[in-house]
């Protein structure tokens, strides 16, 4: 049977996700220019300036990433025909450009076999959301004519590389629809509209300033600036330029699950003053500053030839700095040269992230999203607003994505691209953490990639929350095995979501320093949020901490979660022992809305406490305080055989493994892949052995 997809759920879970040598010292090309590989097209259709794909593409919450295949041209019928798992279209601008009309789009397809067509485009308001067209082949073999009408189309070069529709798959969207073609063939296009040119309206102008509603000192802040129809106004060149994948924006849409009170999610970033020529009328102002600040709605009057002056004024619903909490978020792509650090550093300090980890990311072709530096060279502040260069690489679909925060400099070892331990080693020498990114989610195989590396001691952390989904087995079952590794949230931006959609909060007992949130992140003294703030100590131990309580005491443990309620309201709060709940709370305890849970167990018991919320939605977790009684290693004895057969199973997975280029993100890359690797396949079966064998030591 066909299973439906759920693009909500969908994205979120699968949106993790010129050839060069792979056997060659990877770092030796630089790709920062095109990390998904665009591709222009030579296909052509009247109205239509542009066709692309990409090997990666993203667009109007489409994608594509499995059953992928490069793109070709065929002829069917007379007819020159373009075959790609995705096509995006830029609609010629004398014909169409940021208008607000209904477009009649026809479309003929030549279909082989069953596929679920999806179509976005870049519309006004709500519109212009993916929607699916199921499409059987023609009894009689022949081409297909489909019809759909876009509504409150806006057509203003919003999309992959400045396209204005996307089309693709589900099949290459969701794998779980085995029974469809992941590729569409686009045989002909038409495209009309039938409404005529608006006549210009008279302007006013606004100007903002934006505070700190505390201090009244300029700060910066995430705008939505929204017309009576809801259509989102185009940001002036005031906005913040931001790097998104290969081109410099001014205005970003958010994915569906990051929370925004408007139908239309396209956003824009300013710093201290914005100021904009408005067509006369009312709008609707949001402004936010992440989760410890107090969402803003005003209404604006622009009135024709006069300027409006407006304070945004900014307040804190939470002060977590003040307790020694600071926020970050570990896992940002941009391309960052030195001039760049003023308005990277404004973007993320207007989400109020203390600690962004700017990642380079690396395959065993090459690296984008290049730093100019590393270390302190590399590093920025802005207050106590960091920019942290750091690397995503070893970086591979055969065991995982690795990431390594605060680096001196970047791995150029050679031919050893997959023997993730030396490139870890070599970081590790350099005071830096590291760890493992989407784990959780299979689409690279971390699992494989934990099981081989965690029992050297070479993880620090390990990144559970990420696209608003908090994965916890896979860390759950490390934690049985009585490994210590802290929870860690990262964006992935662009891919996934905004910086500060997911965060690391930490506690730091000193004063701050980007060095001293790294060295709180790998003690664990962390919890992982995209919304819920927490508390939670044992015997008043914090989050990391190692208790050694022996039988005949009693374990204190004392939690609370809160959030802001512009973010929703809470529903529970749980204290899991071991993976299992073991005590929750339900009711709000005071007027704010906040829970809390106390609680009171025998001391004596191994294994980990850690504690949960949820509302609305949004979740947090925190890291574990670990029980070890006596000096024991600290798993959880009932839960290691299983853990153990878990373990076994993702080392047998390794040892049989055979490269599936196209899992790899940047597939079209990779020519030579599977001869690099089975260069080093011998030295992987010899590392798989070492594990086994520390694993056996667990029983």
């Amino acid at each position: 049977m066909r299973r439906r997809p759920c693009w909500h759920a969908l994205i979120a879970s699968l949106l993790f996700l010129s050839s060069v040598d792979a056997s060659h010292a990877h770092g030796l090309q630089n790709y920062g220019t095109n990390p998904r590989g665009i591709e222009h097209l030579d296909w052509q259709a009247e109205h239509i300036s542009r066709t692309l794909t990409a090997g990666y593409p993203d667009s109007f919450g489409l994608f594509a990433f499995f059953d992928r295949e490069p793109p070709s041209a065929v002829e069917i019928e007379g007819r020159k025909c373009l075959r790609a798992n995705f096509i995006a279209l830029d609609v010629d601008a004398a014909f169409a450009f940021d208008i607000d009309s209904s477009v009649s789009l026809a479309l003929t397809l030549a279909v082989d076999a069953r596929q679920t067509l999806l179509l976005a485009f870049d519309g006004n308001a709500g519109s212009g959301a993916p929607s699916e067209q199921l499409i059987t082949p023609a009894e009689d073999g022949s081409l297909q004519r489909l019809n759909l009408q876009l509504d409150r189309a806006r057509f203003a070069d919003r999309g992959m590389a400045g396209t204005d529709i996307a089309l693709t798959t589900a099949a290459t969207m969701n794998p779980a629809i085995s029974d469809e073609s992941a590729v569409l063939t686009l045989c002909g296009l038409s495209i009309s509209r039938g409404d005529v040119a608006q006549e210009a309206q008279a302007s006013g102008n606004l100007v903002l300033d934006i505070k700190d509603a505390a201090s009244g000192e300029p700060m910066a802040a995430r705008f939505g600036l929204y017309d009576a129809s809801g259509r989102a106004v185009a940001a002036s060149s005031d906005a913040l330029l931001v790097h998104h994948y290969e081109h410099e924006v001014r205005d970003t849409p958010l994915r569906d699950w990051e929370p925004w009170p408007m139908e239309s999610r396209w956003v824009f970033y300013a710093d201290g003053r914005y100021a904009q020529s408005l067509p006369a009328g009312t709008y609707t102002l949001v402004a936010s500053r992440g989760p410890e600040f107090k969402r803003l709605h005003k209404t604006l009057e622009i009135k024709a030839g006069e300027t409006l002056t407006t304070t945004v004024s900014l307040a804190r619903w939470a002060d977590q700095p003040a307790g020694g909490w600071y926020s970050g978020d570990i896992h940002v792509h941009l391309p960052r040269r030195a001039k760049d650090n003023a308005r990277v550093a404004a973007f993320m300090a207007a989400e109020d992230l203390h600690a962004s980890s700017i990642l380079q990311a690396g395959n065993p072709a090459g690296y984008h999203f290049e730093q100019y530096a590393f270390g302190r060279e590399g590093s920025h502040a802005r207050g106590s607003h960091a920019l942290i260069p750091g690397i995503e690489s070893p970086r591979t679909a055969v065991r995982g994505h690795t990431i390594s925060l605060d680096i001196d400099q970047p791995y150029a070892g050679s031919g050893d691209y997959f023997l993730y331990d030396y490139a870890l080693q070599h970081y590790r020498k350099q005071g830096a953490s590291t760890g493992y990114a989407h784990v959780g989610s299979e689409e690279f195989y971390a699992s494989r990639g934990l099981a081989l590396d965690v029992p050297f001691g070479l993880v620090d952390f390990v990144e559970i929350m990420q696209a608003g989904q908090l994965r916890t087995e896979l860390w759950y079952r490390y934690l049985n095995l009585g490994y210590q590794l802290a929870p860690a949230a990262g964006s992935d931006f662009p891919y996934f979501e905004h910086p500060g959609g997911v965060r690391s909060y930490v506690k730091i007992d000193q004063a701050w320093s980007p060095s001293a949130w790294i060295d709180g992140l790998r003690a664990g003294h962390t919890f992982v949020t995209n919304g819920p703030l927490l508390q939670f100590s044992v015997n008043g131990a914090q989050m990391g901490s190692v208790l050694d309580l022996s039988a005949g005491g009693t374990l204190k443990i004392e939690g609370e979660a809160r959030m802001n309620p512009d973010l929703g309201a809470l529903e529970s709060i749980t204290l899991v022992h071991c993976g299992e709940p073991v005590a929750s709370a339900e009711v709000a305890q005071d007027a704010s809305g906040a829970l809390t849970l106390k609680a009171a167990l025998p001391a004596g018991r191994s294994g980990w406490l850690a504690l949960r919320a949820e509302g609305s939605g949004r979740l947090s977790h925190s890291a574990p305080v670990y029980l070890r009684p006596g000096g024991e290693p600290g798993g959880c004895t009932d839960k290691v055989d299983d853990a153990l057969v878990e373990v076994y199973r993702a080392l047998d997975a390794l040892e049989s493994h055979t490269v599936e280029v196209q899992r790899e993100l940047e597939y079209w890359q990779l020519e030579g892949l599977e001869q690099a690797y089975l260069k080093q396949r011998p030295a992987i079966l010899a590392r798989i052995q070492k594990a086994r064998d520390a694993y056996q030591q667990l029983r």
